[in-house]
């Protein structure tokens, strides 16, 4: 028969197992670079002031992004720029590449395309509201004042039909990067980080997190 002081100490075990398992779940890692293309074929970019476009076709240092995982069993990440050093942050119906901070709206939750018979794409959904990114055609701007807006497809009609349209703007397929020459500074070398993240400067595995997503 157990008694209270072994109880307490097999609830405390437990406990320490279960915070173990928490904290694992929700450590933010560098999973390392990857580009990102619209459903147009043409990449995500950031300029400078951290305005989004999805107009070039080539890979370039601005179109290029670290992928942070912040809760892999949440499928939630985020993204910063290469170029600027900023995180993609929503911005009421737009997004920009301009935090520092990674609070909620920086973070956003991956979710797989398979299920909509997307086999290559995800789609980037806001943790603070659950809205969508979304892309233009290379240069037919939004109000955003580049390609790129985040947008509510609950509020287009048949949802599910516009999510099996592999021509719809809200899906995007990651690519591995090689770390660009053009841009590069001491902030995103290897060794350096951004907060407490430590930076990965490889390719990001793609398909090992496609796989996970699914």
């Amino acid at each position: 028969m157990r008694t209270s002081t072994q109880a307490t100490v097999i609830g405390t075990v437990l406990a320490c197992m279960w915070w173990a398992g928490i904290s694992a779940a929700s450590a933010q890692v560098n999973l390392g670079l990857v580009g990102i293309r619209s459903a147009w074929g043409a990449y995500l970019q950031a300029q400078p002031d951290g305005t989004l476009h999805a107009r070039t076709t080539t890979a370039q240092a601005e179109a290029t992004w670290f992928l942070i995982q912040v809760n892999g069993s949440q499928k939630i990440y985020a993204i910063y720029n290469w170029q600027n050093g900023q995180f993609m942050s929503k911005q009421g119906h737009c997004a920009a590449a301009v935090a520092t901070v990674l609070g909620p709206t920086e973070q956003w939750r991956l979710v797989s395309g398979k299920r909509y018979g997307m086999v290559n794409a995800v789609m980037f959904q806001s943790v603070a509201d659950q809205t969508v990114l979304e892309a233009t055609r290379p240069g037919k701007d939004t109000a955003c004042a580049g390609e790129v807006a985040v947008q509510d497809p609950r509020g287009r009609g048949d949802v599910k039909r516009l999510l099996r349209n592999s021509s719809w703007g809200g899906w995007w397929v990651l690519e591995p990067a090689n770390p660009p020459t053009a841009g590069q500074d001491i902030w995103n070398k290897a060794g350096g980080r951004i907060g407490d993240i430590p930076n990965e400067t490889t390719p990001a595995d793609v398909a090992t997190l496609l796989a996970d997503l699914s």
